[in-house]
Protein backbone atom coordinates (compact mmCIF):
# COMPACT_ATOMS: atom_id res chain seq x y z
CA UNK A 1 0.00 0.00 0.00
CA UNK A 2 1.07 3.58 -0.54
CA UNK A 3 0.40 4.41 3.09
CA UNK A 4 4.02 3.89 4.17
CA UNK A 5 5.84 7.17 4.72
CA UNK A 6 8.69 6.11 2.43
CA UNK A 7 6.28 5.64 -0.47
CA UNK A 8 5.27 9.29 -0.38
CA UNK A 9 8.59 10.77 0.71
CA UNK A 10 11.06 12.56 -1.53
CA UNK A 11 13.69 10.39 -3.18
CA UNK A 12 16.57 10.47 -0.72
CA UNK A 13 19.06 7.71 -1.48
CA UNK A 14 22.22 9.69 -0.90
CA UNK A 15 24.66 7.33 -2.58
CA UNK A 16 22.76 6.27 -5.73
CA UNK A 17 25.83 6.51 -7.96
CA UNK A 18 27.92 4.44 -5.55
CA UNK A 19 25.21 1.79 -5.19
CA UNK A 20 24.69 1.58 -8.95
CA UNK A 21 28.44 1.41 -9.58
CA UNK A 22 28.71 -1.45 -7.07
CA UNK A 23 25.88 -3.37 -8.76
CA UNK A 24 27.44 -2.70 -12.19
CA UNK A 25 30.74 -4.18 -10.95
CA UNK A 26 28.86 -7.23 -9.67
CA UNK A 27 27.22 -7.65 -13.08
CA UNK A 28 30.59 -7.35 -14.82
CA UNK A 29 32.04 -9.99 -12.49
CA UNK A 30 29.12 -12.31 -13.19
CA UNK A 31 29.47 -11.84 -16.95
CA UNK A 32 33.19 -12.64 -16.72
CA UNK A 33 32.69 -15.70 -14.50
CA UNK A 34 32.44 -19.25 -15.77
CA UNK A 35 28.79 -19.82 -14.82
CA UNK A 36 26.08 -22.06 -16.15
CA UNK A 37 23.72 -20.03 -18.39
CA UNK A 38 20.73 -20.54 -16.09
CA UNK A 39 22.73 -19.50 -13.01
CA UNK A 40 24.10 -16.45 -14.82
CA UNK A 41 20.63 -15.36 -15.90
CA UNK A 42 19.22 -15.83 -12.38
CA UNK A 43 22.05 -13.91 -10.72
CA UNK A 44 21.87 -11.08 -13.27
CA UNK A 45 18.12 -10.89 -12.68
CA UNK A 46 18.76 -10.42 -8.96
CA UNK A 47 21.28 -7.65 -9.69
CA UNK A 48 18.72 -5.86 -11.89
CA UNK A 49 16.29 -5.87 -8.96
CA UNK A 50 19.04 -4.47 -6.75
CA UNK A 51 19.82 -1.80 -9.35
CA UNK A 52 16.24 -0.50 -9.23
CA UNK A 53 15.43 -1.11 -5.55
CA UNK A 54 18.73 0.00 -4.03
CA UNK A 55 17.93 -1.78 -0.76
CA UNK A 56 14.89 -4.04 -0.54
CA UNK A 57 14.26 -3.34 3.13
CA UNK A 58 14.96 0.40 3.19
CA UNK A 59 14.24 1.69 -0.31
CA UNK A 60 12.05 -0.81 -2.18
CA UNK A 61 9.14 1.61 -2.45
CA UNK A 62 11.07 4.86 -2.03
CA UNK A 63 12.38 4.81 -5.58
CA UNK A 64 12.83 7.94 -7.66
CA UNK A 65 9.95 7.59 -10.12
CA UNK A 66 6.41 7.12 -8.82
CA UNK A 67 3.02 7.62 -10.39
CA UNK A 68 0.82 10.43 -9.17
CA UNK A 69 -1.69 7.78 -8.01
CA UNK A 70 0.95 6.33 -5.68
CA UNK A 71 1.70 9.76 -4.26
CA UNK A 72 -1.97 10.62 -3.80
CA UNK A 73 -3.60 10.61 -0.38
CA UNK A 74 -6.01 7.81 -1.31
CA UNK A 75 -4.66 4.37 -0.33
CA UNK A 76 -3.72 2.13 -3.27
CA UNK A 77 -1.86 -1.14 -3.62
CA UNK A 78 1.49 -0.63 -5.32
CA UNK A 79 3.78 -2.48 -7.72
CA UNK A 80 7.46 -1.95 -8.37
CA UNK A 81 7.48 -1.82 -12.17
CA UNK A 82 10.49 -2.07 -14.45
CA UNK A 83 9.99 0.64 -17.07
CA UNK A 84 11.81 -1.44 -19.68
CA UNK A 85 10.84 -5.07 -19.16
CA UNK A 86 13.47 -6.86 -17.07
CA UNK A 87 13.38 -10.04 -19.17
CA UNK A 88 14.17 -8.05 -22.31
CA UNK A 89 17.01 -6.18 -20.56
CA UNK A 90 18.47 -9.52 -19.43
CA UNK A 91 18.33 -10.82 -23.01
CA UNK A 92 20.15 -7.69 -24.21
CA UNK A 93 22.83 -7.87 -21.53
CA UNK A 94 23.51 -11.53 -22.34
CA UNK A 95 23.56 -10.86 -26.08
CA UNK A 96 25.73 -7.72 -25.78
CA UNK A 97 27.94 -8.37 -22.77
CA UNK A 98 30.44 -5.74 -23.83
CA UNK A 99 27.69 -3.06 -23.90
CA UNK A 100 26.59 -3.36 -20.26
CA UNK A 101 27.39 0.27 -19.41
CA UNK A 102 25.34 1.43 -22.37
CA UNK A 103 22.36 -0.83 -21.53
CA UNK A 104 22.15 0.03 -17.82
CA UNK A 105 20.58 3.50 -18.35
CA UNK A 106 17.50 1.60 -19.60
CA UNK A 107 17.15 -0.09 -16.20
CA UNK A 108 14.69 2.13 -14.32
CA UNK A 109 12.03 1.35 -11.76
CA UNK A 110 8.74 3.16 -11.26
CA UNK A 111 6.27 2.62 -8.46
CA UNK A 112 2.72 2.38 -9.79
CA UNK A 113 -0.66 1.34 -8.46
CA UNK A 114 -1.83 -2.20 -9.21
CA UNK A 115 -4.53 -0.72 -11.47
CA UNK A 116 -1.87 1.20 -13.40
CA UNK A 117 0.27 -1.93 -13.54
CA UNK A 118 -2.62 -3.74 -15.26
CA UNK A 119 -3.01 -0.86 -17.72
CA UNK A 120 0.70 -1.01 -18.51
CA UNK A 121 0.40 -4.71 -19.30
CA UNK A 122 -2.40 -4.01 -21.78
CA UNK A 123 -0.61 -1.39 -23.91
CA UNK A 124 2.28 -1.72 -26.28
CA UNK A 125 5.34 0.46 -26.40
CA UNK A 126 8.91 0.52 -25.25
CA UNK A 127 9.83 1.81 -21.81
CA UNK A 128 8.31 5.18 -20.97
CA UNK A 129 6.24 5.00 -24.18
CA UNK A 130 4.05 2.45 -22.36
CA UNK A 131 3.36 5.01 -19.64
CA UNK A 132 2.34 7.53 -22.28
CA UNK A 133 0.06 4.97 -23.93
CA UNK A 134 -1.47 4.01 -20.56
CA UNK A 135 -1.85 7.70 -19.64
CA UNK A 136 0.05 7.39 -16.39
CA UNK A 137 1.47 10.55 -14.89
CA UNK A 138 4.89 10.05 -13.33
CA UNK A 139 6.54 12.23 -10.71
CA UNK A 140 10.32 12.56 -10.30
CA UNK A 141 10.46 12.47 -6.52
CA UNK A 142 13.98 13.91 -6.50
CA UNK A 143 12.34 17.20 -7.50
CA UNK A 144 8.67 16.37 -6.82
CA UNK A 145 7.92 17.61 -10.35
CA UNK A 146 6.01 15.81 -13.13
CA UNK A 147 8.25 13.97 -15.60
CA UNK A 148 8.45 14.87 -19.25
CA UNK A 149 7.66 11.34 -20.40
CA UNK A 150 7.89 12.26 -24.08
CA UNK A 151 11.50 13.38 -23.59
CA UNK A 152 12.32 10.40 -21.36
CA UNK A 153 10.83 7.96 -23.89
CA UNK A 154 12.76 9.59 -26.73
CA UNK A 155 15.98 9.29 -24.71
CA UNK A 156 15.35 5.56 -24.17
CA UNK A 157 14.67 4.98 -27.86
CA UNK A 158 17.88 6.88 -28.71
CA UNK A 159 19.94 4.74 -26.34
CA UNK A 160 18.48 1.53 -27.78
CA UNK A 161 19.02 2.68 -31.39
CA UNK A 162 22.58 3.90 -30.72
CA UNK A 163 23.68 0.53 -29.42
CA UNK A 164 21.60 -1.48 -31.88
CA UNK A 165 19.23 -3.12 -29.42
CA UNK A 166 16.21 -4.86 -30.89
CA UNK A 167 13.33 -2.74 -29.57
CA UNK A 168 11.05 -4.36 -32.16
CA UNK A 169 11.52 -7.69 -30.38
CA UNK A 170 10.63 -6.07 -27.06
CA UNK A 171 7.41 -4.76 -28.57
CA UNK A 172 6.55 -8.14 -30.09
CA UNK A 173 7.18 -9.83 -26.73
CA UNK A 174 4.92 -7.32 -24.97
CA UNK A 175 2.18 -7.74 -27.58
CA UNK A 176 2.26 -11.54 -27.36
CA UNK A 177 2.16 -11.36 -23.55
CA UNK A 178 -0.95 -9.14 -23.54
CA UNK A 179 -2.92 -11.39 -25.93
Amino acid sequence: MNTAAKTRARFAVSDVEGRNASVRRAMQALLAADLRPDDLRYLLDMTLWRYTEFDKNRYKFAIRYRSSAVLAAEPVEVNHEHVVERRWVLDQILAHRDRLDEILPLVVGCLVSTIEHSRLRSVSGFGWDRYLAAQIDVIDTATMEPCDLCAMAAAQRTIAARIGLDVRQALEDANSKSQ
